[in-house]
């Protein structure tokens, strides 16, 4: 494809480096062609300066998870949710959205400093945005211009990478993400686009191809795609689930505090877990167990997310699935004293 580039030619979501036991072990320390291109992934994202842009072709969110657990540590990306969003004015806010949601979340980080030491950011809106965080509230404010609070936002989230997965079959969706990006690059941003496959060079898509990086793609093998039938005990757990999420949405102290199935970032290096239930602004998880996290592997695991959840700043709270099933308000009733608890404390 013409302004496109070939990265390699492998099966990401399967490649793994190899262990470098010793200078003097030839065979150990051969790094593969494979490994270090994806090593390159990584570094060419590193490498983008405010405002910088790239474009893999053939590579989806997912696979770049994968692909990154390999590669040197990388900044922090956020992965952009613009599914449904028809105009750029749309889009634009979603983002605005989702970068006050992570500022809130990670605020205790950046509300201490000094504004000396926060390049940039205005002391009012420092200000006002810590009244809000503290109130429960998304620091974003109306009566400014988007391009204000994208530059304010982006400056407490420094480094931060915007990550689009971009549907490369339907252009009259795209126009307006691509449309976006752009606008989020003009003002500050560095974006990556995500492309599962290649597109037309028609527009709007000529606008992403220049310079793209086209990731060729195995099929993966059958049997790694098979998945194993739902057991009683998960079905079971998912009406449990339900049933909580509900009451939550239900009671007038906790409703609009939780988000559902959440996959956190815990860093470059480290683990990415999904809960069950989160409250972003105060950084609690709570988790709903069935009888098989009583027991080994998963009992031990289970606390070992905990422990990797608090030293990132998380407050875990375990339910079982027979609590809520028999004493829900008693379930509820516990959510509300751990909230008021984070809320004191902040």
């Amino acid at each position: 494809m013409r302004g496109c580039n070939t990265l390699f030619s492998h099966n990401l979501a399967r490649a793994t480096l190899s262990h470098i036991k010793s200078a003097d072990d030839a065979e150990a320390a051969f790094i593969s062609e494979s490994e270090l291109q994806i090593l390159e992934i990584g570094a060419r994202i590193n490498m983008l300066p405010p405002k910088g842009a790239l474009t893999f072709i053939g590579l989806g969110s997912n696979d770049l998870r994968e692909v990154l657990r390999w590669s040197e540590p990388v900044r922090r990306m956020l992965r952009l949710d613009l599914a449904g969003a028809l105009t750029a004015e749309t889009a634009i806010q979603r983002i605005l959205d989702d970068l006050a949601d992570l500022a809130a979340a990670l605020w205790p980080d950046w509300n201490g400093q000094e504004p000396c030491a926060m390049s940039g950011i205005q002391f009012s809106w420092r200000r006002a945005a810590a009244r809000l965080v503290r109130a429960g509230r998304r620091p974003r404010f109306r009566r400014l211009s988007p391009e204000l609070e994208l530059d304010q936002l982006l400056r407490t989230l420094s480094g931060l990478v915007l990550l689009a997965d971009v549907d490369p079959t339907r252009s009259d969706h795209a126009a307006p993400i691509i449309a976006t990006l752009e606008w989020c690059r003009r003002h500050g941003a560095i974006v990556v686009a995500l492309l599962a496959e290649q597109p037309s060079c028609e527009p709007p898509w000529d606008r992403l191809l220049h310079g793209a990086f086209a990731v060729e793609r195995q099929i993966e093998p059958a049997l790694h795609r098979l998945l194993p039938p739902l057991e009683l005990e998960t079905l079971r757990g998912s009406a449990i689930e339900k049933r909580m999420r509900e009451a939550l949405r239900a009671d007038g102290e906790l409703s609009g505090l939780f988000d559902d199935e959440v996959t956190l970032s815990l860093g470059p290096l480290g683990p990415s877990p999904r809960v069950d239930l989160l409250w972003r602004v105060g950084k609690i998880v709570v988790e709903l167990d069935g009888a098989e996290h009583g027991r080994d592997p998963n009992y031990g695991a289970d606390r070992h997310r905990d422990y990797e959840l608090l030293v990132a700043g998380y407050l875990v709270l375990r339910l079982t699935n027979a609590e809520v099933e028999t004493d829900l308000g008693r379930a509820l009733e516990k959510v509300r004293r751990v909230v008021n608890l984070r809320r004191e404390a902040t």
